[in-house]
């Protein structure tokens, strides 16, 4: 396998700490902060006792900075580094405690497969692998990561033994298939964005596994599409961070993050135009990049249809968008927003309360979007915002010099566009349908791609 070295990025993120623990909540992340020097230097009697310490008080974060920094150091161009990452993990495990292997078993069994050049001794790793593996899939170790990333390790090593591999392989995909909400989430009481990681993170593995399925032993336009199908939704586009490090450590490219294009590919091979364009339509709409828009463009323009792409992607927007709610909303004395009488154009609605951190945050740069969009000659969009609960609002706005509209809102109007959490993007289409921009991803290109402004 390449070796890389990928850029350490640490995502603590959903990590739960609250006063009801009694603990000091800054000294778990002062040690977990503290392992990556002490593996980069070699430290690795400090780096065992901090990690024994950091999994009595908050083994989340252990299990955090073992899986999205350590397994970087066993692919590492750096020997110096791979010889400091595998004496830790020795060290580590033959400490003989459960709660510290139930964390570092796959990751450091990969770690002696990487290492491995006897057949022999590789087949026997891989049986502990598939032990690892247990009876359905465990985000808390990653064993199916390390299974796929031992599967990668054997192609490069030339393992020949099929029968192992396949094994292996069947029981990772039994694991990520018997996930309950590949579909879509279950809500269960206090676990949405929890649930939404792991379905992101299967649906991954998932797609990524059924890719491998394809590419290396039996070439099914079946696995070629379930590859497609699990790949990210928008859902799952939202949560990246939940899968961003298997993206790296499998692919060694943090940007391809679905196979929905190979899929095209094979589609257009076999003359399925019609097929192929509505995958790549997907794929636009799921990841509106400014590629992946040029492709479609591109790709549609080749099949000389009568109706102009600009309409062709009009109408798939709108048919992946709800009719919009009938609410009307007054803005100062002179505007008032009909959600029933905005067809023609685009329309941004932002959902935000003066109480909600993310939201104060991210005005700055709405009222600099505001007023681009304000000084085009001809834009396509208007932009409204919606206050939710907000106190002192009209202090607030001429406090931060504020000029986009606002308006207070109640209940009935979070309600009647199911608003979630806040902040939340409407976009409203000309055809008077609305989609909800996903949260924590770049909403402005999402504008500018779906509208094609």
């Amino acid at each position: 396998m390449k070796k890389i070295l990928i850029a350490t990025l640490l995502v603590l993120l959903n990590c739960g700490l609250s006063h009801s623990q009694n603990q000091d909540f800054q000294k778990p992340f002062d040690l977990a902060n503290s392992l990556s020097s002490l593996w980069i230097e070699g430290e690795t009697e400090k780096a065992i006792n901090v990690s024994a310490e950091l999994v009595e008080l908050y083994p989340f974060l252990l299990s955090s900075t073992v899986h999205n920094t350590l397994s970087q150091m066993v692919l590492s161009v750096s020997d110096e580094r791979i010889t400091n990452a595998n004496a830790y993990l020795e060290g580590m495990y033959a400490m003989n405690n459960k709660p510290i292997n139930d964390i570092i078993g796959p990751i450091y069994y990969w770690s002696k497969v990487v290492k491995a050049g006897d057949p022999k001794e590789i087949g026997k790793l891989v049986k502990e692998i598939e032990k690892n593996l247990g009876d359905s899939s465990n985000m808390w170790n990653m064993a199916e990561r390390y299974g796929l990333l031992v599967l990668n390790e054997l192609n490069e090593k030339d393992f020949s033994d099929d029968k192992v591999k396949k094994e292996l392989l069947q029981k990772i995909m039994k694991n990520l298939e018997a996930f309950p909400d590949l579909a879509e989430v279950v809500k269960g009481k206090g676990e949405g964005r929890r649930k939404h990681e792991k379905r992101a993170w299967n649906r991954y593995l998932l797609a990524y596994s059924y890719n491998y399925l394809y590419v290396n032993y039996d070439a099914e336009e079946e696995y070629l599409k379930k590859a497609a199908v699990y790949s990210p939704d928008v859902t799952d586009s939202q949560f990246k961070h939940a899968y961003f490090y298997d993206m790296a450590l499998l692919t060694q490219n943090t940007e391809k993050i679905n196979f929905k294009a190979t899929y095209a590919g094979y589609l257009q091979q076999n003359e399925r135009m019609d097929e192929a364009l509505d995958v790549l339509a997907e794929d636009a709409f799921i990841n509106p990049s400014s590629n992946n828009l040029l492709g479609l463009k591109s790709f549609y323009s080749d099949l000389s249809r009568s109706e102009s792409f600009g309409e062709y992607w009009l109408g798939y927007i709108n048919s992946q968008s709800s009719d919009a709610p009938a609410v009307e909303i007054e803005f100062g004395e002179s505007t008032v927003l009909n959600t029933k009488n905005m067809e023609g154009s685009w329309t941004l609605l932002e959902f935000w309360g003066t109480w909600c951190g993310p939201c104060v945050r991210e005005l700055p740069s709405l009222e600099k979007y505001y007023q681009e969009i304000k000084s085009l000659p001809a834009s396509k969009l208007s932009i409204y915002t919606l206050s939710y609960n907000s106190k002192d609002l009209g202090e607030f706005m001429n406090k931060n010099n504020y000029s986009f509209p606002v308006a207070e809102v109640g209940k009935e109007e979070v309600e009647a566009f199911n608003i979630q959490g806040f902040p939340t993007r409407i976009l409203m289409t000309p055809a008077g349908k609305y989609l909800k921009l996903p949260y924590n991803a770049d909403w402005k290109l999402y504008i500018k791609n779906y509208t094609q402004m």
